[in-house]
Formats: structure tokens, sequence, C-alpha cells
């Protein structure tokens, strides 16, 4: 798995399962997506429109193999947080009796979303964009306002399970709508079971590996 994917999904998935098999959660659960799950194009960062989004596919994008050598650090980003939007819809489904929302914080200045990336990929994020560009668009909030969705999410009787809460299209701050009329393949069943399945394929590997106990030869 990607250094990406496994920042942000691989820990996710196994403290969220594991509670839900331990028996902890029973109110709702929020996944912290992105609007780059169905991409910003005034930002750069396209689309995520896979050709299959069968399991062989979403497992090449959680690896990385997926973009080759044209990888590009914030679309590999909203691809993987197109596929933990998926997994939580998926776990909406399978788990009923417990709501499971994906929620972006919207375009938020002052978080360590850059952090990760080159370091002329931060200084752009960073200083420019989120320091210049978008505030002079009115295209960036606070940390404050980024939270409060977080607040609305786990509140607010009006927030459905299954569903994906951002900005509006061509939006990344302001009021929160649903983003399935947006980009549909969010809603398409098929591919949320084959990210769940996508996903396993790292997280069962992982686990299996973590029990496995060391071997002392003397």
């Amino acid at each position: 798995m990607s250094f990406i994917a496994a920042t942000n999904l691989l820990g996710h998935v196994v403290l969220v399962e594991e509670l839900i098999k331990a028996n902890k959660l029973n109110n709702r659960v929020v996944f912290v997506s992105s609007e780059a799950a169905r991409g910003i194009p005034i930002m750069g960062m396209k689309r995520p429109k896979l050709k299959t989004n069968s399991v062989n596919e979403i497992t090449s994008v959680l690896d990385g193999s997926y973009f080759g050598e044209k990888f590009d650090p914030a679309n590999a980003y909203g691809a993987v947080k197109y596929v933990g939007t998926l997994w939580t819809s998926f776990l909406a489904r399978k788990h009923p009796n417990i709501d499971f929302v994906s929620v972006s914080p919207g375009a938020t200045k002052g978080t360590a979303v850059a952090d990760n990336v080159s370091p002329i990929m931060k200084f752009m994020f960073k200083y420019i964009m989120f320091g210049v560009v978008l505030p002079l668009r009115g295209m960036v909030h606070g940390i404050h306002k980024g939270a409060a969705r977080y607040v609305e999410a786990l509140n607010s009787p009006g927030i459905k399970s299954g569903d994906f809460y951002a900005s509006a299209e061509g939006k990344v701050v302001g009021k929160m709508v649903e983003q399935s009329s947006i980009f549909p393949d969010l809603k398409n069943p098929s591919y949320q079971d084959n990210a769940y399945a996508a996903i396993h394929h790292f997280v069962d590997r992982s686990l299996t590996e973590r029990k496995t106990p060391d071997l002392v030869l003397s």
C-alpha cells in the first residue's frame, strides 16, 4: 500500500472495523473525505475516473501502480479519498444499525495536509494556494469552519447514512451538499463492494503479519 493510502485509510479501516467487532460502535461514524474525491478542477485535481472500478483496479490505486510513471500526489490523494468514501458507504449497507457518513472539511487553512509532499509542492500548497490564491478568491476557510462540518455531520438529523457531504459543485467552501448528484459513481454498490475487498487485500495481510510470532532459531 502506498504511503498516501496508508496514512489516509489503512489505520481508519482497522480502527473502525475492530471497534465494530468489539461492539463498541453503535451511533455514527464520520470518515474525513475531501472534495478531491469527486475532483477539484480549479485546483488541478482531476475527478477519479477508473475504467472498471474492479477490485484489481482499486487495489492498484491503493498500491500506487495505477498511476504509473505519471504519479501526481494530489490526484493520488483524491483517488484514495474516493476509495475511502466508497468503503464508508459499503459499511452503511453492511451495518444498517450504525450511521456511516463521509464529510469533507472543505478547503481549510492551517492544517498539515501538505506536510508529507515534496518541498516544492508543500510550498505551493501552503504558501501560494492556501496563503494567497484561495483567500483572494474566497475559496478557503479557517479550521473552526472546517471542524464545524464534522459537528454538523455528527449531530444533524438531516445527515443520511451512506452519503457523502461536501461543498457544492465547483466550490470548496460554503454549504455542504450530498455529492452523488455530482459524481454518481459514489452511489454504485458494486464499486463500494469492490473498494471494501481491495482495502482488505492490504488490511488482512497487515493483520496477519502483525499476529505472526517471530521465529527464533538457536
